[in-house]
Parts: structure tokens; sequence; C-alpha cells
């Protein structure tokens, strides 16, 4: 008798229709493999491994991936990236590994708030500015503005909640014209994002910078900041 076997969980089946609506969990998470909180959560349990193991460590497949006890726990990092709209993925995998968090803690606000204010201040600067223009020329294009007057047009909350998650970087904030007059003419409010836009200490990136602050003021006065 003709029986039909599933490859993922190897049970098995009289006939083939059966089993082609058959929707085991390892069968499940391979037809996912193509979400990107799924490539996300794979990438970076490569890197979690290679980590681990050193260099020499054979390369993890995706078949290595859905059989692993730590599947959950990195979709769930997936996930997450995907959800707070992660400022940099890659980068935030390595903060993680490197730091050696615990991966059920990868996906909570806390964590993730650690990792920007630490890469907001090492990022390079054009990944910096573009990412803040982008997200100034969506607020320009919701609100029939021009993306250079953020600072001057949008709301307070706004302006704070986007130096909050990261869409706008405190470069932009400190070395445009617009955004220092904006700070001199706010003094409520800025308790939430004050962690991400401490004076101080985004005055000791900016003498470590130099080169990079001469860049950020010019590029920003040319396009109307």
């Amino acid at each position: 008798m003709t029986t039909f076997t599933c490859e993922f969980c190897n049970k098995t089946f009289k006939r083939e229709r059966t089993i082609a609506s058959h929707a085991c969990e390892p069968r499940r998470r391979m037809q996912s493999k193509g979400e990107t909180s799924v490539q996300i959560a794979f990438s970076t349990f490569g890197k979690f491994y290679r980590r681990l193991q050193g260099s020499g460590a054979k390369e993890k497949s995706f078949q290595d991936f859905i059989k692993s006890s730590y599947y959950s726990a990195f979709i769930r990092f997936g996930e997450y990236c995907v959800s707070v709209n992660c400022i940099s993925v890659i980068g935030y995998a390595d903060y993680v590994i490197k730091n050696e968090i615990p991966v059920d803690k990868w996906n909570t606000d806390t964590i993730y708030s650690m990792f920007m204010q630490y890469y907001i201040q090492i990022e390079p600067l054009d990944d910096a500015l573009e990412r803040s223009v982008k997200y100034s020329m969506t607020w320009a294009t919701e609100n029939n503005m021009d993306s250079y007057d953020f600072f001057r047009k949008a709301s307070t909350f706004n302006i704070i909640s986007s130096l909050q998650s990261g869409r706008v970087s405190p470069w932009v904030l400190y070395q445009s014209g617009s955004g220092m007059a904006w700070i001199q003419q706010t003094t409520l409010g800025l308790s939430p994002v004050w962690d991400m836009i401490e004076p101080d200490m985004w005055g000791k990136v900016f003498e470590k910078r130099t080169e990079d602050v001469e860049f950020a003021r010019s590029a920003l006065i040319l396009g109307g900041w």
C-alpha cells in the first residue's frame, strides 16, 4: 500500500491529498521563510551561533533554524524589529550578541532603548542624515509641508516622538539652525527623550567627529534646515 510521508515531521498519510493539506508546525515554519521577520530571525540566528561556536563553525541552514529550541525566541526578535521599525537590524543584532544579553530579552523596549542610545552616537553620519530626511519627507507629504520645516512646524509631540524612536537623529537636531531654535523654544516635555539628546553627551560626540560636524552643518544649511 502506497503511503505519503511528511518530510518535516515524518508523519505518514494514506492519501496524497491529505498530506497536501497537512499543516504541521515544522512545515508552517518552512512556509514562513520569506517573511521579513523570519528572515531577520534566521540571519540573527546564524550570527548568534557563529559568535558562540567561533568563526570555524558550520553555517546553520534554515532547516537547522526551524528545528532549534531557540526558534520562537528569534522569531519574537524578528517580529519586534519589524514592529518598532528598528533603525538598524544588523546593528541591534550585533549589540545584543556582543553584550551577551539573554535572547528572551532582545524583544523588550528597555534593551532596544539602550541600543538606540548607544547606536545613534556611533552610526555613520550618512545613515543618520538619510533616515532623518526620509522621516521628514514622510511628515511633509502627510501634512502638505516642506520637509526642511520639520522642526519649525511639526508638533512638539511629533518631534519628541521622532527623536525618541530614532527616526530623526540628534545630528540633525543639533547641527541645524531650526533644530537649535526648537530646543531653545521648548522648555517642557523633554524628559521622555532626554537620554537620547543629552547636550553634554552629544557635545563629546561632536568633539570626536569634527569632520562629520562640518559636513552635517553644510548639508543641513544647503537643505534649508
